[in-house]
């Protein structure tokens, strides 16, 4: 089973929304942005993986990548689930650390995220749906170079 985030390439490289008489705030970067994400060209990249697992008799699984790096993976809560933990921080410190504001568990951003991924995964899988809210579990996949390092498996 391979599992991917559903990512919706369209409305993740849409122009930054600006007119002449109000020009946009970071509009160049958002064009660099955009020209970043199209040269990774997740399309193709996903378009060759359903290949692949097709023809080696495996499954596609592709989660709503809503809340995967905002939730943590060990207790699978995200603080606005809560009224009472609402107005607490997601646990995304910033790009490289996840720290849970709820149950203090600490990890790298993206372990955090493949384990969500793969969790929504796996209930896929189970429950034979298409839409679903991913929850904690699971062992981080080595889909990202970083994983396979001690660094990004090192929890301070």
């Amino acid at each position: 089973m391979v599992v991917i985030e559903d990512l919706k390439v369209r409305n993740m490289t849409a122009s930054a929304v600006w007119t002449v008489e109000e020009p946009g705030r970071n509009v160049s970067a958002k064009a660099g942005l955009n020209r970043a994400m199209l040269d990774v060209a997740p399309g193709t990249v996903r378009r060759m993986l359903e290949y692949k697992v097709k023809r080696h008799g495996r499954k596609l699984v592709a989660v709503n990548p809503a809340y995967t790096s905002q939730t943590c993976s060990c207790c699978g809560r995200h603080p606005k689930d809560s009224p009472e933990t609402a107005l607490l921080p997601h646990g995304r410190v910033w790009r490289e650390r996840f720290v849970c504001p709820l149950c203090s568990f600490a990890c790298d951003a993206d372990v955090n995220a493949a384990r969500n991924i793969l969790a929504g995964g796996k209930m896929a899988i189970n429950d034979n749906v298409g839409d679903l809210v991913v929850t904690a579990g699971g062992s981080p996949v080595a889909a990202c170079g970083a994983l396979g390092t001690g660094r990004a498996m090192r929890q301070e």
